[in-house]
């Protein structure tokens, strides 16, 4: 199941499936784990500051991979989230990796 969310700086919606929110929990501290339940606040306040390239195995499904930046506060911490979202040739676009 895809859910979207509207990205108020680029106009967009930027979906997060069940499969995304897994990705982003594996292998993570307890406050990243923590923050996924805020993605969809995450994603509505996130601004995009850039592109990276798209990998070559990627090529023939994914357009643009992008980087946005969002505050985040877990509890009393503070951190410089990064969010990379890729834009699917197909018109949609989905969180891919969430860093704190």
């Amino acid at each position: 199941m895809k859910q979207p969310f509207l990205n108020k700086d680029q106009n967009v919606e930027i979906y997060v499936s069940n499969r995304d929110a897994r990705h982003i929990m594996q292998f993570r501290n307890s406050d990243q784990i923590a923050v996924v339940g805020s993605l969809p606040v995450i994603i509505e306040r996130a601004i995009k500051i850039g592109e990276l390239p798209v990998a070559q195995d990627e090529q023939k499904t994914t357009k643009t991979v992008s980087v946005y930046y969002c505050p985040i506060k877990v509890e009393e911490k503070q951190y410089s989230g990064r969010m990379i979202v890729k834009e699917y040739y197909e018109g949609t676009q989905s969180v891919d990796e969430l860093h704190l």
